[in-house]
């Protein structure tokens, strides 16, 4: 409806590209942080997802495009 990727939609996204082995070893979020949204993706347009682990439980994601950031996460796993 409003031409572009709806903020709700990082979230299932970033998540969708966490290996599996990490949710069978950690099996929840304990935080998510959309840090920062720098540029929207408009509707049909393609970006590229990049993605960092500084530590074990922690996964940084950074989406590009058109050669700028368009957005940045992190995801932070909590210990069982």
């Amino acid at each position: 409806m409003n031409g572009h990727l709806n903020n709700t939609r990082y979230a299932d996204i970033v998540c969708d590209v966490v290996p599996w082995q990490v949710w069978d070893m950690f099996a929840q979020i304990s935080e998510f942080h959309p840090s920062s949204y720098h540029r929207e993706v408009p509707r049909g347009e393609s970006f590229t997802l990049r993605r960092a682990r500084p530590a074990e439980d922690t996964f940084y994601f950074e989406g590009e495009r058109e050669g700028k950031s368009a957005f940045e996460a992190q995801l932070i796993f909590k210990h069982l």
